[in-house]
């Protein structure tokens, strides 16, 4: 970030109160929204090569969290899922 832009202006760029709260939760009669991913590894054969349960377990995670499911975020009625094309 920009800090001579943070120390000019009365903007706090860690504070979220104006997005907390601003915004409705979804009706059930919400259908959820299914959304495909595709993930590019790039290595080199080396350390830095994940497997494929890595990368479904990040999937997941990012689900649970956009589907309310930790207890702490709101369900956003969006699922991802691995593309097949």
């Amino acid at each position: 970030m920009d800090q001579s832009f943070a120390q000019n202006s009365n903007i706090n760029p860690c504070d979220q109160s104006p997005y907390v709260g601003n915004f409705p939760e979804a009706s059930p009669e919400v259908d959820i929204y299914y959304i495909p991913v595709v993930f590019h590894i790039v290595h080199y054969e080396g350390e830095e090569n994940i497997s494929n349960s890595q990368v479904e377990s990040r999937i997941n995670d990012i689900n649970t969290y956009f589907r309310g499911l930790n207890g702490v975020s709101y369900d956003t009625k969006v699922e991802f899922f691995f593309s097949q094309s």
